[in-house]
């Protein structure tokens, strides 16, 4: 039989039989098959060939039909768009169910693309299914549902399947290298798509037991979730797949690794993209700025752009170690969170300007800026590139923590340190000290601005005024210009350095103690360990000091009177020169003064005063006891020789002298009241010896032929004998 061509509604068909087969065509099929009736009900077709123009897919297999219910069975193979396998289809009031297995291909991209004609398939789905996931080889084991024929419903919660795909290629981001995968297991159940991943890797990042699922594949409402898990540094690699979901984490990782577990949630329709991670790390290394950071353990929690970082550690050299519980905010780049403060120590060869511990604060870090700042101490440190800075904007915040501050009392101001590399350090400081030694126009220097800069060969600073300078390096060097130095107090001076100092001073004055100064035009300071040397000049005026371990130097040129008068500020000599020299060991005072041509003013107005044209005495002074000896006082009219000595504790004195008047001068020794006072007594008569005891704030003097309280003549006399050592006591 052979029928060329028949019109049925609007479809031509041929139909031919011959030998038991079938041959029918249309414009939709072609038919190749063997048909048998079992039975007036059944009819059972050996389908040698159909093909399906329309879909290009060709079918072998049979198919059984029940005449009476209407009902549909093939069991057989099929081809299409390069992939091929087994089918078995069931066709009952409508509800054609479909079981498809053992489906074998190496490119599912055409059979994608032709569905892609004929059925919508949301784009970000269809990528993920055969753009985003290319592979070698494709194996569906079955894929099963169904579809109503009638009104085209396809039951999509209904349909499971299963595909394992091998040597696979993902593209998670256009951005991103694509992660290479052994293989994949597909899994359709429920209206989701899960790929179980087999040997991940991203690059060289192992990403084993990571996952992708789409849910609501064939629903509205679609959307990706795509879990990376891992265990690697955070490198490029890793801050390259943040910053493509726009998370910019600022921080590098070079020793151990993170243990990284990231969700990202993708819903299709409108597109977005929600990120939730945990990242944990032990021991490790990271870089900020290019700046080495060590954590001991760190807990991290991201969500999107907000980083919540949860008992944390971080610590830099030996500079600080915290624990920190805050939140990030990568859009912002700024973290702000609470810290307890391990260690905070900020030293310059062993010696500390901050050294604490134990201590809950609070914490904020620009990420952009480079700052860590913690505000309760009012403190920034800046880590940028190259170089750091630390900045502490209140002393009083961190006088409570700092060694060095607390050592010179020093809680009012602020401190600027720069450092390059932490090799070298730039220091601007502006610091105001309530100190008594450093003077300006007889009043204290309050405020000190200073810039200085450490660096391996020592410390170099100096005042903005240039009237100050220091150099540390094996030994400290200051230089002074018109600052006077109070050393009565000593309480806040440095005495514990091992370093050799000399001090260098220029237009300043000296203050020992209460009416008692050495001005100079300039003078050096030298110690090192026990010994020190002094050295002054005013004018031609020169005062030596040195001492060492065993003894006490103290010596001076011919100084004049008005330089005597200034170091015991008082107005006592005119004229004439004065040489001191006082040697101290094992607690005992000697020495001696020499003067020439002075005159001694009386304290009396309108009083005697008392020419010494040379006078000389030796001294002793040991347990509070000042021996004097060798006194000797002249002039044109007299010569005084005595000994004696003074207990400066309780203020007494005990004195004798022995007076000598020139004969040629007896005549007229009536006419001389001074010494006719001294020397006579009510009587007019000679006097040839003189004790002068008592108290030092009253004395007395005893003639040999009266007795009476002359407290005027012996004023001018003591005041001789205790000048020289009332510059050099060793009390003072």
């Amino acid at each position: 039989m052979d029928i060329k061509k028949i019109q049925y509604e609007n479809d031509i068909l041929s139909l031919r039989y011959k030998k038991n087969l079938f041959f029918l065509e249309t414009d939709q099929i072609y038919l190749l098959s063997n048909i048998s009736l079992s039975n007036k009900n059944f009819i059972i077709a050996d389908i040698k060939k159909l093909y399906i123009k329309p879909y290009r897919a060709s079918f072998i297999g049979y198919l059984k039909v029940n005449l009476t219910d209407k009902q549909y069975e093939y069991d057989g193979t099929f081809f299409t768009h390069n992939i091929n396998g087994k089918a078995k289809l069931t066709l009952d009031k409508n509800i054609l169910q479909y079981y498809l297995y053992g489906i074998k291909s190496n490119n599912i991209a055409p059979f994608m693309d032709y569905l892609n004609e004929k059925i919508y398939i949301n784009k970000i789905i269809s990528n993920w299914i055969y753009k985003y996931i290319v592979a070698q080889k494709y194996d569906l084991k079955y894929l099963f549902g169904k579809i109503n024929i009638k009104t085209g419903e396809f039951y999509p919660k209904q349909i499971r399947g299963e595909a394992v795909v091998e040597n696979a290629k993902v593209e998670f981001h256009k951005n991103l290298p694509k992660v290479k995968i052994k293989k994949i297991t597909v899994s359709l159940k429920n209206d989701s798509l899960i790929f179980g991943l087999t040997e991940p890797s991203y690059e060289d990042i192992n990403l084993t037991n990571s996952s992708v699922k789409i849910t609501n594949l064939l629903t509205k409402g679609a959307y990706i979730e795509i879990n990376i898990k891992a265990k690697h540094y955070i490198d490029n690699k890793v801050k390259k797949i943040l910053k493509a979901f726009d998370i910019t984490l600022p921080l590098s990782q070079k020793a151990s690794k993170t243990s990284a577990d990231l969700k990202l949630t993708i819903p299709f329709v409108p597109f977005s993209i929600d990120a939730k991670g945990h990242f944990v790390t032990k021991n490790s290394i990271l870089l900020f700025n290019n700046i080495k950071f060590k954590t001991r353990y760190a807990n991290v929690f991201l969500h999107n752009n907000i980083i919540t970082i949860k008992n944390s550690n971080l610590s830099y050299q030996n500079i600080f170690d915290i624990n920190t519980t805050g939140v990030f905010n990568a859009k912002k780049r700024v973290y702000r969170g609470n810290i307890d403060i391990n260690k905070l120590s900020v030293k310059y060869k062993n010696k500390f300007l901050l050294d604490a511990k134990n201590i809950e604060d609070k914490i904020k870090i620009n990420f952009k800026k480079g700052t860590i700042s913690l505000p309760s101490l009012d403190a920034n440190m800046k880590f940028w590139g190259k170089n750091s800075s630390f900045i502490f904007n209140n002393l009083k915040k961190i006088y409570p923590i700092s060694p060095m501050l607390k050592r010179y009392t020093i809680d009012n101001g602020n401190i600027n340190i720069y450092t390059k590399h932490f090799k070298s350090f730039n220091l601007s400081a502006n610091i105001k000290h309530n100190q008594n030694i450093l003077l300006s126009q007889k009043k204290p220097i309050k405020e000190f601005n200073i810039v200085a800069k450490i660096n391996k060969n020592g410390i170099f600073a100096k005042t903005k005024d240039n009237n100050m300078e220091l150099n540390i390096t094996k030994r400290i060097d200051i230089y002074t210009k018109d600052i006077s130095f109070n050393l009565a107090n000593k309480t806040n001076m440095d005495t514990n350095s091992s370093k050799s100092l000399i001090l260098r001073a220029y237009n300043s004055t000296v203050y020992l103690q209460e009416g008692l100064s050495i001005p100079t035009n300039q003078f050096s300071f030298f110690t090192n360990r026990d010994k020190i040397i002094f050295s002054s000049i005013y004018k031609n005026n020169h005062i030596f000091y040195s001492k060492d371990a065993n003894t006490v130097n103290i010596n001076t040129n011919f100084i004049t009177s008005q330089y005597l008068n200034k170091l015991i500020n008082h107005n006592l000599f005119h004229g004439g020169t004065f040489r001191f020299n006082i040697k101290e060991k094992n607690d005992i005072f000697q020495g001696k003064c020499d003067i020439a041509n002075s005159v001694i003013k009386s304290i009396k107005k309108g009083g005697e005063n008392f020419k010494i044209n040379s006078g000389k005495f030796d001294f002793y002074y040991t347990k509070n006891i000042l021996t004097l000896k060798n006194i000797i006082l002249k002039n044109n009219f007299s010569t005084l020789v005595g000994n004696g000595y003074i207990n400066l504790k309780n203020k007494k004195l005990n004195l004798t002298f022995k007076v000598t008047i020139l004969k040629k001068l007896g005549k007229t020794i009536n006419s001389l009241p001074f010494l006719g006072y001294i020397l006579l007594g009510k009587n007019g008569k000679f006097t040839s010896k003189a004790k002068i005891f008592g108290s030092f704030d009253n004395p007395v003097i005893k003639t040999d032929f009266a007795e009476s309280a002359i407290k005027s003549p012996f004023n001018i006399i003591f005041r001789i004998i205790k000048t020289p050592f009332r510059i050099f006591s060793p009390s003072k």
